[in-house]
């Protein structure tokens, strides 16, 4: 049995690149005898680096070194964590250790246990660290999972004859998703089975800040691959968390925020590459604008997949769990915008029309209980969608829309004016490039 309040401190234990098969081995450890590595693959790297990108590429590694690591720390949480090798700064310092403390926040409330003084980064001395600037190739990279944000965000692209590159990260590639005549860079992760085994013998187990991670990998793929910006789809729905009954504000969506974004931005700009932008080009909408946005996507209806349940069956078996908060929000957001018929032939099932999904989308509406830890939108944006559906005589009588008209939307004020609120962008935090923010006011008439 794994006991995890034994173990005195965690250390990066450097990592190993090959350059051949394009396999970087991250090595970690509790109390130098638990030993983990992470691998991860980055297919087709045939860029050779001048010795100026090398640095920049290694520095990269570090600092995804350490955000990979939080996967392993988490499993015991000691007080000390070794930076063995590494020349950090004291930002660089204080940005892991906010990540580590608020990223885990989520961890934290799950598994009753306190960051409190847990989080600690050592390091033998701060060394400032100075950004290079390359010449990398203008073009632009969006990260693709597979969910509705991410084809939103190509398809401003493609109407805008914006060259793009599309980069999925993991091994359950969803081929279906990709259209055939697009671009793909693949990275694959191989998480440490040791991990896995600890996780079944006692470890702490939860969530962490994996778009953190996905912000480490996108930057070590610009210098890879030769390209100098990273178009995320985080809407602005990401800023906002849930308030949990002894009144803490928990974000499942922190590293997609725009306070992680920036922190980001900061310390890659400040450290490792001025030649590099990272931003959101959705950051200004909410879910329920992007969702309506993706409903005129008609050639992707049928490609697109949001749950996290399917995203594990594997390239060829994925489908909608049709029990997740993921399935009932996606299912929600689309409802108001498309023709009823056309959204059951995605879903195959009525989700506003069945009894044993009540609670599930009560708690989407936050009625008596906080929103889910999931990537959902905000409470009113539920509020919004039904409030929509309650004007269509297709939908009002549906088993949920009925119920939820009673409990919630009948004692909602002001709906009319949320409505507007919802539905419209708010343009006053981002980090949107100029050229890509006049792209958006134009394409929305906005």
């Amino acid at each position: 049995m794994f006991n995890k309040n034994n173990i005195k401190f965690f250390s990066f234990d450097g990592y190993e690149y090959n350059k051949e098969s394009g396999v970087v081995s991250f090595k970690y450890s509790f109390d130098d005898s638990i030993h983990f590595i992470e691998k991860l693959t980055f297919s087709g790297h045939k860029k050779k680096l001048s010795d100026k990108e090398a640095q920049v590429l290694s520095r990269t590694f570090d600092y995804l070194q350490i955000a990979l690591g939080i996967s392993y720390y988490k499993a015991a949480l000691p007080k000390k964590i070794l930076t063995r090798g590494m020349s950090l700064s004291q930002e660089a310092c204080s940005f892991f250790q906010k990540l580590y403390t608020v990223g885990l926040q989520e961890f934290s409330y799950t598994n009753n246990v306190s960051l409190e003084d847990r989080v600690n980064f050592i390091t033998s001395k701060f060394t400032k660290q100075s950004p290079a600037n390359l010449n990398l190739r203008k073009i632009s990279v969006i990260p693709m999972g597979g969910g509705k944000d991410s084809f939103v965000s190509q398809d401003i692209l493609k109407s805008n004859n914006k060259p793009h590159i599309l980069l999925h990260i993991g091994n359950h590639v969803a081929l279906k998703v990709i259209d055939k005549d697009s671009t793909i860079i693949r990275v694959e992760r191989e998480i440490s089975p040791n991990l896995r085994s600890l996780n079944s013998d006692g470890a702490y187990n939860g969530h962490i800040p994996i778009s953190s991670i996905y912000a480490f990998i996108t930057l070590a793929c610009s210098v890879i691959y030769d390209f100098d910006t990273v178009i995320m789809s985080n809407e602005r729905s990401a800023n906002t968390g849930s308030q949990m009954p002894n009144g803490t504000m928990v974000n499942h969506q922190y590293s997609k925020s725009h306070e992680f974004e920036s922190d980001f931005i900061k310390l890659v700009g400040d450290e490792i590459l001025t030649s590099y932008k990272y931003f959101s080009i959705l950051r200004p909408f909410s879910e329920i604008s992007i969702a309506k946005m993706f409903s005129k996507n008609t050639n992707a209806h049928h490609k697109f997949i949001s749950c996290n349940k399917a995203s594990k069956q594997g390239v060829n078996k994925q489908e909608w769990c049709m029990n997740c908060p993921k399935c009932r929000f996606v299912f929600l957001s689309l409802a108001p915008f498309l023709e009823k018929d056309k959204l059951l032939n995605i879903f195959k099932k009525n989700l506003l029309d069945q009894p044993d999904q009540l609670n599930g989308y009560l708690s989407l509406v936050g009625f008596k209980s906080p929103k889910p830890f999931e990537c959902v939108g905000e409470v009113q944006e539920s509020i919004v969608a039904f409030h929509l559906l309650c004007q269509r005589s297709d939908w009002r009588d549906n088993i949920i829309v009925a119920a939820v008209n009673n409990k919630v939307l009948q004692h909602t004020k002001n709906i009319e004016q949320l409505t507007k609120e919802v539905l419209s962008p708010d343009f006053s935090t981002n980090n949107i490039p100029a050229e890509f923010l006049k792209i958006i006011k134009v394409q929305y008439e906005l």
